[in-house]
């Protein structure tokens, strides 16, 4: 199959000069104003396809929302068909992947999971890479792959993490060309990638004034900002291979013993923990 030609981005800036308007730094841990709640998707099973190039806190992201439903009780089944990075499964158990990383079997893989969510009625997040992915594929291939999803009980949500590149913007666009437009999108501004002397809407201006981005927030995308952390915070939890709650709690996986984290650094995790949780309250019915 000939290679999908990479979407070129034009970025469409106003007119005008950007004004910087003064503002102190805000906080990595101080309270934002919550916006309103999103969609309420409560009702019906959900299904996640998270999208991020290198780097953006895609693989955070999920880690965090896949132990908030855990510890919810979800029966959700988590699935990872990014072809470079699949360390999910070094974190879950169970984590459903395809055989190989080519995309024509990737995307028949991604077929037959949303096949068994749509059977069973149950929840689903999905890992997928930058760029050209097997939803790419099966988007292209199934145009009226939403309303299929939709018609099936299950509500197809799209999250795309971004760091203040807007190189990052190449995977919207692209499912965006291609119709892939779920009323359920979020746009995941991972301040934690961001300059932490300034305030994020100036770090993050430029993203935010792309015609990609303002297209999709326009047509009803949600707006989010992920919570900074600090990088040896999150390096030492990657490095114990626990997860978030469980370094908040100083607690050991039950196969074998990790020192714990220091007191501070246990304290920064629940400040982080529930800045996220206050981040994503608009979207508490979209998780699965």
């Amino acid at each position: 199959m000939a290679r999908q030609p990479k979407l070129q981005l034009v970025e469409t800036l106003d007119a005008e000069p950007e004004l910087h308007i003064a503002a102190a730094a805000r906080s990595p841990s101080a309270p934002e104003d919550t916006p309103p709640p999103a969609m309420d998707l409560s009702s019906r099973p959900r299904l996640w396809f998270v999208s991020g190039a290198g780097r953006t806190g895609k693989t955070m992201l999920l880690r965090y929302v896949a132990e908030r439903s855990i510890n919810q009780g979800s029966t959700a089944i988590l699935g990872c068909a990014d072809p470079v990075n699949r360390s999910l499964k070094s974190y879950f158990p169970d984590v459903a992947e395809p055989p190989g990383n080519d995309s024509a079997s990737t995307a028949k893989w991604l077929e037959a999971l949303i096949g068994h969510l749509l059977r069973e009625k149950i929840s689903g997040m999905v890992d997928l890479g930058g760029g050209d992915t097997a939803l790419h594929r099966l988007a292209s291939t199934i145009p009226d792959l939403l309303a299929t999803i939709d018609a099936g009980g299950v509500s197809p949500v799209a999250v795309y993490t971004l760091s203040t590149r807007t190189d990052d913007l190449a995977t919207v666009g692209t499912f965006e060309r291609i119709g892939f437009q779920p009323a359920a999108t979020a746009l995941m501004l991972n301040c934690g990638l961001a300059d932490q002397t300034v305030d994020r809407e100036t770090a993050f201006a430029r993203v935010r004034r792309h015609s990609v981005y303002r297209a999709a927030i326009e047509r009803g995308a949600v707006e989010v900002w992920m919570p900074w952390m600090d990088r040896s915070v999150a390096e030492a939890i990657e490095n114990k291979g626990v997860s978030f709650t469980a370094a908040r709690d100083a607690i050991s996986p039950p196969d074998r013993k990790v020192a714990p984290m220091g007191l501070f650094d246990r304290a920064r995790v629940r400040l982080w923990l529930d800045a996220m949780d206050r981040a994503l309250a608009p979207l508490a019915t979209w998780i699965p």
